[in-house]
């Protein structure tokens, strides 16, 4: 009973073994049938080797060039190396498909081709050795060099130079992979394949070692830049997105300086000067290291690599994690764009935010990249030191190209001809010249229009255009040596923004410093500063320099040149009473003086129209009535008065007791010969000027005809 049961147990875990191969065997020949489908003569695999048998160059074209871009995609994949807009699927995959259709399918279709027929019919041991010596001494050195520039190529290199570098740098270590890898898959085509399948299988050779090495590439390239940029060592980065300082755009900055942007100025250029050679060999360093990453295709992760180092050497690393550096697709006329805090283009971001071009990044050079980003970290710079930007203080300068910025630009680029070219680049304005670029990323060309997405009114941000006009360097130097300068010999409290001991005035964009107290006896302009909040009022367009010039002397003298009491011994001697109030009479022409006497208190007085300050007004009027005589053309004094929009009172009441006043009979100015030679009573100052023997006739007259206001009167 024993014997037979173990007999029958024996059988049928013999018949479940079989069973259980059989299945297998099926399982693997139902996914042969799936993959060759039943490998007769309409299978995949026989459409296959029919197709390239009878297209050999066709078929060859679409099998390497989808392999090459499945395994562009496949290593970005293992990679976790992401495009900016967070997909896998960057533009090298179309690229690399393009290469491997266009560029390495027929290369490698001639050249095995051409190998095949020497070595046809040749089935010897000696024949074999020497086709894989003739493969891997003549045959892979061509596609390997060819492969590593189109690689140089696709990575963005422009010059022979960049491609010859890649090509240096990469050719024996692709050489050794060749030399490893082609004797074993030749070794077994030769033993196990068809010569009209070796193209193929060489290709997927190919693909497995391709996406291996470029996988393990590009997690080298993503741990140098983690390395580099944000000081980490080796590890897992954190699994939260942009949870490094450089990307975070949750990281808080609390850090203000509060300095004036006077200091901020000086602060930098002092400490540039006084580690001058130093400085200029710390930033040929940074510019020889942006142009081996430019050579190695990392244009886009330059200013990751650069930001900090830059900011210690010419910042003292005060916009260490103050700053959220990105890059976007911005006009071609626009660099990049810095923001003040809490703004567009996130809100949410609690930093400082510079967004630069990614298409000056693409197609720039290692000079345009080092300048744009240069450029834009003055700009925050100035946010750092000077707080952020607010909307009633746009004209104090810190996001535009004013002198501020202009010396610290232009001392940077004479650093950088210290040692070796200057830096020409770095300018006021966007010295790109038009970029090219790419209609579908790959092909045909085209020029990007010049619409500008930005709104050029908004306070929040900078404009930094193609077209910005910044001061001349003369103009720099002036202001950094009256304004700036002087700063170190100033106390700690000068320096800070926040205490008003003193207020500024932007004159045509040129900052003009004046002690608070110089001000107190001046209420109105007291008053327009406490009005704005701000300690700096932006001079109106229709100043002139002299009014402005004059202005400043009255603020911290209370009365500005010509004195109007030094007029008062020729109104003596013509005979009016010096005590007398009133408008002047008019003075004989020959008499008059090239200096603007009323004229000037005219346009002193029009300050309290163009920035509200009705001290000036008051002073000047009183003036006004203080000479007696006019010392220069009444025409000109008329027409300033009228000049420009709305007519101010208290000057056309002024006009009107000009026009009507006649000189006192004590005068000598006041009798006159008529043509009979008789003696008249002087005319009144309108008659005056109307008088067919006077020298003011056709000038009053054209006045008149040219002014409405002055006609109505």
């Amino acid at each position: 009973m024993s014997v037979k049961f173990d007999k029958e147990t024996f059988h049928t875990t013999a018949a479940a073994v079989d069973a259980a191969s059989k299945g297998n065997e099926d399982l693997m020949h139902e996914i042969g049938n799936a993959i060759t489908k039943g490998g007769g003569p309409n299978g995949y695999l026989a459409a296959y080797l029919k197709q390239l048998q009878s297209n050999p160059l066709r078929t060859k074209m679409l099998t390497s060039g989808t392999l090459s871009g499945l395994q562009e995609f496949l290593a970005s994949w293992i990679a976790h190396d992401r495009s900016k807009s967070g997909h896998y699927f960057t533009s090298r995959v179309p690229k690399m498909a393009i290469y491997g259709a266009f560029i390495s399918a027929p290369l490698g279709h001639v050249l095995i081709s051409a190998l095949q027929k020497v070595f046809q019919g040749r089935k010897s041991l000696k024949a074999k050795i020497l086709q894989i010596l003739a493969s891997n001494l003549i045959i892979a050195p061509i596609q390997n060099s060819v492969y590593l520039i189109s690689m140089a190529l696709i990575a963005g290199a422009r010059t022979f130079h960049q491609v010859r570098a890649t090509v240096k740098a990469g050719f024996w270590p692709v050489m050794k992979v060749s030399w490893i890898v082609s004797p074993i898959s030749l070794a077994f085509a030769q033993q196990f394949l068809p010569e009209t399948t070796w193209v193929p299988f060489f290709n997927i050779i190919g693909f497995i070692i391709g996406t291996y090495i470029n996988a393990h590439t590009k997690k080298k390239r993503l741990a140098a830049l983690r390395r580099k940029h944000y000081g980490e060592g080796g590890g897992r980065s954190s699994s939260r997105p942009g949870s490094r300082p450089g990307s975070d755009p949750y990281l808080r900055f609390d850090r203000d300086l509060g300095w004036n942007m006077d200091w901020a100025v000086a602060f930098v250029i002092d400490r540039l000067e006084q580690s001058w050679a130093d400085a200029a060999a710390s930033l040929r360093g940074i510019r020889l290291r942006t142009a081996a990453l430019y050579q190695d295709g990392l244009n886009q992760e330059i200013p990751l690599y650069i930001f900090h180092k830059l900011d210690r050497l010419l910042f003292a690393g005060h916009l260490k994690n103050a700053v959220f550096l990105n890059a976007s697709s911005l006009s071609a006329s626009v660099s990049g764009i810095t923001y003040t805090h809490r703004q567009r283009p996130n809100p949410k971001i609690k930093r400082f935010s510079i967004i630069l071009n990614c298409d000056v990044l693409q197609n720039g050079q290692p000079r345009d990249i080092v300048a744009m980003l240069i450029h834009h970290m003055i700009h925050a710079y100035f946010l750092v030191a000077c707080s952020g930007q607010k909307e009633t203080e746009v004209f104090y300068g810190r996001l535009a190209h004013g002198v501020h910025f202009g010396k610290i630009m232009l001392t940077i680029r004479r650093l950088s001809a210290a040692h070796g070219k200057e830096l020409a680049c770095l300018d006021y304005r966007h010295r790109l010249p038009g970029i090219q670029h790419f209609a579908d990323e790959y092909h045909h060309f085209w020029r990007r229009d010049g619409t500008n997405r930005e709104d050029k009114n908004a306070w929040y941000h900078s404009h930094c255009h193609c077209d910005v006009q910044g001061p001349s360097e003369s103009e720099v130097d002036t202001c950094y040596r009256k304004a700036c300068k002087p700063m170190f010999d100033q106390p700690h409290s000068v320096r800070k923004l926040e205490v008003q001991v003193s207020v500024e005035f932007l004159f045509r964009e040129k900052p003009v410093l004046v002690e608070r107290d110089e001000i107190k006896q001046s209420q109105s302009v007291l008053r327009a500063f406490d009005r704005a909040e701000i300690r700096f009022l932006k001079v109106h367009r229709d100043v002139s320099e002299d009014t402005f010039m004059r202005f400043l002397e009255f603020l911290h003298t209370g009365s500005y040149r010509p004195d109007p009491r030094s007029f008062a011994p020729a109104t003596v001697v013509a005979g009016l009473d010096p005590d007398y109030k009133g408008p002047p009479i008019i003075r004989p022409q020959s008499a008059f003086t090239e200096a603007a006497v009323v004229l000037a208190d005219v346009q002193f007085a029009k300050l309290s129209r163009l920035m509200g300050f009705d001290d000036c007004k008051s002073y000047a009027l009183d003036r006004m009535d203080a000479y007696g005589m006019m010392y220069e053309g009444p025409v000109a004094v008329l027409k300033e008065i009228y000049r420009g929009g709305e007519l101010d009172s208290n000057l056309k009441a002024w006009a009107c007791k000009f026009l009507i006043r006649t000189p006192a009979r004590s005068s000598p100015f006041c009798h006159h010969n008529n043509l009979i030679g008789q003696g008249t009573m002087e005319l009144p100052n309108l008659l005056e000027l109307e008088s067919h023997y006077g020298p003011y006739r056709s000038r009053f007259l054209d006045a008149v005809d040219s002014n409405e206001a002055l006609e109505m009167m």
